[in-house]
């Protein structure tokens, strides 16, 4: 039943579309960056569309060379605060051992992006807890375009408190309509997070995932 409403929400990257539940949309120019160095050299402000995946290998994952946390963030995110004009925007960093220290940084570089319509941020198997998961927040409230939102953070050690300051900074975006949250493997409580959600009157779909 979980893998079959994760196939029915997720985007869908396919033949120059992004595709988010039954909502396709065209992406003209699209860039796909697999590497953090073609990412930093690249023209930052010319990318309007950007897919970033930076994935370990499946027998990579324990160890820390392949993502160098300090060094990598560092570099992602001063090169993410120079992409003012991106309107689509698709982060996988999943399994990454990501703290919330760096889930921070993230949040911040994200506050650059103003003109960001569309964001997908893939942190599941990470570990930036309740502080991560609300400093990642903060700066969404800051995204006044921002009109669909995607946030996978399933098994990130997320308790109650992180997940309702989550939940607040969501509700706080000025023009989010659809939003879907992915919490499953957490410590929270699906209850409050639709009680808090559901008293915006702007959002027209939000799924909270969290079993």
């Amino acid at each position: 039943m979980y893998k079959q409403i994760i196939n029915q929400l997720n985007f869908v990257i396919e033949n120059n579309q992004i595709k988010m539940g039954n909502t396709i949309y065209g992406i003209e120019n699209q860039k796909i960056f697999k590497s953090l160095k073609n990412f930093q050299s690249s023209s930052s402000q010319s990318h309007t569309n950007i897919y970033l995946k930076f994935k370990l290998k499946k027998e990579e994952k324990l160890n820390l060379f392949k993502f160098k946390f300090e060094t990598d963030m560092q570099v992602l995110c001063s090169t993410l605060e120079k992409c003012i004009n991106l309107k689509i925007l698709i982060l996988e960093f999943d399994w990454s051992k990501i703290d919330s220290q760096n889930a921070e940084k993230l949040g911040l570089a994200l506050t650059n992006c103003i003109n960001i319509c569309i964001l997908s941020i893939d942190l599941n198997g990470n570990q930036i807890g309740d502080v991560g998961a609300s400093n990642l927040c903060k700066g969404l409230t800051k995204l006044t375009h921002l009109s669909q939102l995607t946030l996978k953070l399933n098994g990130n050690n997320i308790r109650n408190e992180g997940a309702i300051k989550l939940a607040k900074d969501i509700q706080a975006c000025q023009r989010l309509l659809i939003v879907q949250l992915f919490l499953y493997r957490n410590y929270i409580s699906v209850y409050q997070l639709n009680n808090i959600l559901g008293k915006s009157k702007r959002l027209v779909k939000k799924y909270v995932i969290t079993y």
